[in-house]
């Protein structure tokens, strides 16, 4: 039995010799670049607000920013990667404090939801025996319906065919389902933090049931491959591994 995640999934799609180096060979380096930094520290933040905001901790947009540049300047090292020209730290420092105003000004005083829970720590047992690792930014309900919350940090924001492809958050879905008591309904939710809108989709268990027959089709992929063969794209310069690629011009 393996445990496998969105993320998980999604690295072998993009370069399975990336998976390998990771998931097989071991090789643990975390990803350094400021992109998935400034999301890191804005989820961080996020997830204090909602926990705290109640209790008095996080009162005010001053308590908001101060407690995100104070995490962003102990979790900022040396070796964070920017790899887009022209950019710099202080501007992603500068995005994610305007991402969070965002979300403060327009979802205070956070009292739409009933919390269930804050980036979850549960598994859902898969047909083929793995299990698919459930990680919620937030789980709220009203009533008998929850909602299964996604914070999306990237600038552009989302499109409906992002939502439409979302297979992460379709399989959060299926675990409220089956393990949650008392469902009526799941809405699955996307907060757009940079275009400052929520999208919602009500989940249908049917288009989920399909969702995880394919999601065990890629494991079944995943398990079967034999060679891990580099694939070259536009995300190579933000991977860990080019001192060890062989698609590398580093070497």
């Amino acid at each position: 039995m393996t445990d496998y995640s969105h993320s998980r999934i999604q690295t072998f799609q993009q370069c399975p010799f990336k998976y390998r180096l990771m998931y097989i060979d071991k090789i643990h380096r975390p990803t350094r670049t400021i992109e998935a930094f400034m999301g890191q520290m804005v989820h961080r933040v996020l997830h204090d607000l909602q926990k705290n905001y109640r209790t008095c901790r996080i009162a005010s947009m001053d308590d908001l920013m101060d407690i995100y540049r104070a995490y962003w300047e102990e979790g900022l090292t040396d070796d964070i990667v920017v790899v887009k020209k022209g950019m710099t730290v202080k501007d992603y420092y500068s995005k994610g404090g305007e991402l969070l105003l965002w979300y403060y000004h327009h979802y205070d005083p956070f009292d739409d939801l009933e919390i269930v829970g804050l980036e979850t720590d549960e598994r859902l047992q898969l047909p083929d025996g793995n299990r698919y690792y459930v990680r919620i930014d937030k789980l709220g309900r009203i009533d008998g319906t929850y909602y299964v919350c996604d914070y999306k940090t990237g600038w552009k924001g989302i499109t409906q065919t992002d939502i439409a492809n979302d297979a992460q958050l379709g399989m959060y879905a299926l675990w409220v389902m089956r393990n949650c008591p008392n469902v009526g309904k799941v809405v699955m939710r996307w907060y757009s933090l940079a275009t400052d809108e929520h999208f919602e989709r009500i989940a249908d268990a049917n288009q989920l049931a399909s969702l995880e027959r394919d999601v065990v089709k890629k494991i079944a992929h995943i398990e079967s491959c034999e060679r891990f063969l580099t694939n070259k794209s536009g995300l190579c310069p933000y991977c860990q591994y080019q001192d060890v690629c062989p698609e590398s011009k580093q070497l």
